[in-house]
């Protein structure tokens, strides 16, 4: 059984890295063939030491979702335990396409998430969750709460929080006598709630001296230092900063109690487990916390809990504690011993295998056969495939042809296997038999020369067809390619041209894309007049020259629903929406001039950009979106398409269906038929779930009727699908 072990992890805490370094590790030592990645914006300082690779990357969720798809897709594991990133779109396509996935959640996810990425979850999450083999909550409180997300069973696991015994010490305890010292070490945070215990030191009558010790920074740290000063407890609470390991564990030998978190109530959950708790159990320092601890239930006596409110807490029972050790000599050692017995990361990883193995077999009926371990730092497999088609003009000379054919055939790899084992050719038979008879007189010059796979283009079938029939046909060993290089006949390669990407896909996962700048006739980078984009900035002129796999399929591929010379710019356009390029992305890889379209009317080209922008609406402004909805209309100048045309397109195209409804809204609307736009829109929202616009226009048009509760409605509707929509709104709504 292969095992990806993937993690997003936007800060480098590092109580967090050791924790996913802990089941990486343990998983490992059960099945070998077991696989961590981090990824995150940290850096290769912080992650050194580690039993996983870390994608030190800037802060870009969409980067972290293409590098998961992309190492899912290299390593083909047979499951995927994935400590739940928060959902965006991208999760949702990467769980539509990945392995079994077993997902790891810490938390209620709409109970600590903020702003946007709550937004996020309320749109994606419970369809991203939707499509998980099974989930493993630290406590049952959290499986209940994800299980409440999706409409049907999902197998469940209960993985408290671990800990490594050897890298925690039993501690030579010296306390001193002047009082009962308490240690909290934390990344303080709401839910820690020291408010109660300060309140418990400054209520208590008794004549035991109590000193608390803070150990760490955190948020609410300057809170704890405002209120110490305010209830007058002096030196009675001491600060000590972030201590070294060995300064931290010198402080706890030196104290009597621990405490834990005392307002997990505040999120809303009441079964947690924390770290704290269970160094505290090893070290042999009794500790109390409010709620209920996974791992400490039933309550040992070594340990107490204290109500999950906001109570002040009892100082009485602290001195209990305190008061154990003396009470039971051999209590320290009993607590490491049922440390080692109940909250070591072996035991639970062992119990988490198993679970993996059930879900697995849940679904096949089976096991996956043993395969050989992968050695993921070992030379990449060959898995690009270069796709030559026959460009849209005539067809190059037999001089080009052989140059290009040549350039292929004199990749040179440095290090590795070669990355081409096959070349795809598709076009009409008649080039296809030049292809043949070139390769076949010129391919005996060369070792190890690729297979040529030939796919002929069906009669009225476009060039778009031929690029998809290429990407999906399979190779030499039976399957498709992660990566495509598109090519046209006569393109010339460097020799070295496979060689800088092999390098930078093997290193770089999350790229999606390696960049080729289109230049127009004057050697300028050419860009579409008249619309602005989002998201594209200074990268306007840039298409895909290497494309993974799994990107292509998620825009559809080439289509050939664009007549007038645009259509790889809706495909660019497609892997924008799909957030699969970015302005760092093309940062390794070959720069080479394509030629732009062909030059069109400004009316024509108006038009062919319009219906991009209405397809691929996310990427662009609010007023490129209703400038487009305008020209399609007919209520600007240029021309569009009559009844007689639209419904030839609609009938080339049936899967455009909800996109055809809504144009037909808006020439009805455009001519002022108001009760035939609203059937039309209608329409359009049946026909897609997730397209805001129908919803969008329908307020509009309701507005126009005097219909307030309906825009309302609309207004919901469409924000529901998309946030910020504030600037289409009508006015009023």
């Amino acid at each position: 059984m292969r095992i990806l072990c993937l993690a997003v992890l936007l800060n480098t805490l590092p109580q967090l890295l050791k924790k996913f370094d802990a089941e990486v590790r343990r998983l490992r030592e059960l099945e070998p063939d077991t696989h961590g990645f981090v990824l995150g914006p940290g850096t290769p300082q912080e992650m050194r030491g580690y039993s996983f690779r870390c994608l030190c990357r800037p802060f870009d969720r969409a980067t972290y979702m293409n590098a998961a798809q992309a190492l899912a897709e290299s390593l083909r594991p047979d499951v995927i335990f994935f400590r739940y990133p928060c959902a965006t779109r991208q999760l949702l396509r990467f769980m539509r396409a990945a392995p079994p996935v077993i997902f790891e959640h810490n938390t209620t996810e709409e109970t600590e998430l903020r702003h946007q990425e709550l937004v996020n979850e309320r749109l994606w999450g419970n369809a991203s969750l939707a499509y998980a083999a099974g989930f493993s909550g630290v406590t049952e409180e959290i499986n209940r709460y994800e299980l409440s997300r999706v409409d049907h069973p999902v197998p469940t696991f209960m993985l408290g929080n671990g800990i490594e015994p050897e890298a925690v010490p039993a501690l030579d305890f010296h306390p001193p006598q002047d009082a009962v010292h308490m240690l909290s070490a934390a990344h303080f945070s709401h839910w820690h709630g020291l408010e109660r215990l300060l309140a418990g030191m400054a209520q208590y009558q008794g004549q035991e001296r109590f000193v608390l010790h803070l150990a760490g920074e955190g948020p609410d740290l300057e809170k704890y230092r405002l209120l110490t000063r305010q209830l007058r407890l002096g030196d009675a609470v001491r600060f000590h900063g972030q201590l070294e390991q060995d300064a931290l564990w010198q402080l706890a030998a030196a104290c009597h109690v621990g405490v834990g978190a005392l307002g997990r109530h505040r999120t809303n959950m009441f079964q947690y487990a924390a770290l704290k708790h269970r160094e505290y159990c090893l070290q042999g320092l009794p500790f109390f916390f409010s709620g209920s601890d996974v791992d400490f239930m039933p309550l040992p006596p070594f340990a107490a809990a204290v109500p999950a409110d906001e109570s002040p807490i009892d100082m009485e029972m602290v001195l209990r504690l305190a008061r154990l050790p003396e009470e039971q000599p051999d209590i320290r050692r009993r607590m490491r011993q049922y440390a080692e017995e109940h909250c070591a990361w072996q035991g639970k990883m062992r119990r988490l295998h198993a679970f993996m193995g059930e879900v697995l077999t849940a679904r096949n009926g089976s096991l996956p056969p043993q395969r050989p371990a992968l050695e993921v730092e070992g030379p990449t497999p060959a898995t690009v495939r270069p796709l030559l088609t026959l460009p849209a003009s005539d067809a190059p000379s037999a001089e080009a042809l052989t140059a290009g054919l040549h350039s292929l055939l004199r990749q040179q790899y440095r290090s590795g296997p070669a990355l081409c084992r096959d070349v795809a050719v598709a076009g009409p038979a008649d080039w296809l038999d030049q292809v043949r008879r070139t390769w076949e007189a010129i391919s005996p010059a060369y070792a190890d020369v690729p297979t040529l796979l030939t796919l002929p283009q069906a009669e009225g079938a476009g060039p778009c067809a031929c690029w998809n029939a290429a990407a999906e046909a399979p190779g030499t060993e039976g399957y498709a390619p992660q990566w495509l290089l598109p090519l046209l006949a006569g393109d010339v390669l460097r020799e070295d041209m496979l060689e800088a990407p092999q390098q930078a896909v093997r290193h770089q996962p999350e790229i999606s894309c390696i960049s080729a700048r289109t230049s127009g006739p004057d050697g300028q980078p050419w860009k579409p007049r008249g619309f602005r984009t989002l998201k594209l900035g200074r990268e306007e002129a840039e298409a895909c020259l290497l494309i993974r796999r799994f990107l292509w399929q998620a825009v559809g591929g080439m289509r050939d629903c664009q007549p007038l010379g645009l259509t790889d710019w809706l495909f660019w356009l497609g892997c924008l929406e799909e957030g699969a390029i970015r302005r760092n992305l093309p940062r390794t890889g070959i720069v080479r001039a394509v030629p732009a379209p062909q030059p069109l009317a400004e009316a024509e080209e108006m038009e062919a950009l319009s219906q991009m922008v209405i397809r691929r609406t996310s990427i662009f402004p609010a007023s490129s979106v209703i400038k487009a909805h305008e020209i399609l209309a007919g209520t600007v100048s240029l021309r569009s398409p009559d009844a007689p045309e639209l419904a030839a397109l609609e009938a080339r195209w049936p899967e455009e269906a909800g996109w055809f409804a809504l144009y037909r809204g808006l020439l009805h609307e455009g001519a002022g038929r108001l009760p035939e736009a609203l059937l039309h829109y209608r329409l359009a929202a049946q026909h897609d779930g997730l397209d805001w616009q129908p919803w969008l226009r329908m307020a509009h048009l309701h507005a126009r009727l005097g219909q307030r509760a309906r825009v309302a409605e609309d207004v919901r509707r469409a924000l529901e699908l998309r946030a910020g929509l504030e600037e289409f709104l009508p006015a009023g709504a």
